[in-house]
């Protein structure tokens, strides 16, 4: 469901491979992760570099037969500044 990736195992692969290739420092800090069914949500932080305030980012996996086989997510640019004490995460 990602419009930027064709459908497949390989384009995944070769997304995630680029990116880390690009930015082999990115972090991935995993806040939560809720399931229900056949649906999982991880909802994280995900930095480039240390100093980067980087995303607040949901990705919702369909699994079945312990594989996922439908994706969605949602990506939020993390602010400098917030107009209230909420945090992202």
């Amino acid at each position: 469901h990602k419009p930027s990736l064709p459908d497949g195992r390989e384009a995944v692969i070769v997304f995630l491979e680029a990116l880390l290739e690009r930015f082999p420092n990115r972090t991935f800090t995993i806040h939560r992760v809720i399931s229900s069914d056949d649906l999982v949500a991880v909802h994280y932080h995900s930095r480039a570099t240390p100093e980067d305030l980087g995303f607040a980012v949901v990705d919702i996996f369909r699994v079945e037969n312990c594989q996922m086989v439908e994706h969605w997510d949602v990506v939020q640019p993390v602010p400098a500044h917030s107009e209230n004490d909420n945090t992202m995460f």
